[in-house]
């Protein structure tokens, strides 16, 4: 192997951006907190669903807390479809309620919450690129200046064959066989 003086490719010694690696952390972060901010809106809408349909009473603070919080999530979707009643007090009070409205909502933000899943999935991915390729030019760099050949690289030798393959005198334009080795007697 013959050695060059000139300085390395800047493929085999750069690492990557730390930039980029922050931006990704920074991204991904964003993402798990809109992901959790989707779920806890999923459950609530959920429990909102169930509380309706069961009618629920008003009177528990548990009840107004899950309502209200209902009603902040459900803005964008109020009145795309009307509400079913489906039991009646004596006095005329709607006691079970079947929102069909909630069910779209809980499919639209489900699909939101699957969107944020996969843009996770593909930060986390790129993270763990970046951080490959980051480790891998550490050990080059590494086994570079072990080997003392840390402004130096060596310079590698191809794979294929330097003279081009060599016919037999009938063999003109058919490839060249080589003896397979389990069965040396065909060619």
């Amino acid at each position: 192997m013959s050695q060059h003086s000139s300085p390395p490719p800047a493929h085999l010694t750069e690492e990557p951006p730390k930039e980029k690696r922050y931006l990704l952390t920074f991204g991904r972060v964003l993402a798990y907190f809109a992901y959790a901010y989707v779920i806890v809106v999923e459950i609530v809408l959920g429990l909102g669903f169930i509380l309706q349909l069961f009618g629920a009473s008003e009177d528990a603070g548990f009840v107004r807390w899950v309502y209200r919080s209902m009603e902040r999530a459900m803005e964008p979707f109020r009145g795309i479809f009307p509400s079913v009643d489906l039991t009646s007090s004596a006095n005329g009070q709607h006691i079970a309620v079947l929102d069909t409205s909630v069910l779209f909502a809980m499919l639209i933000y489900a699909i939101v919450a699957w969107v944020i899943h996969l843009a996770i999935y593909w930060l986390t991915k790129q993270l763990n690129r970046f951080d490959r390729e980051r480790a891998e030019a550490l050990d080059r760099q590494t086994y570079l200046a072990a080997h003392g050949l840390a402004g130096t690289y060596a310079q590698q030798q191809p794979q294929y064959p330097q003279q081009p393959a060599q016919y037999a005198p009938g063999q003109q334009g058919e490839y060249p066989t080589q003896p397979n080795p389990r069965y040396p007697d065909q060619r």
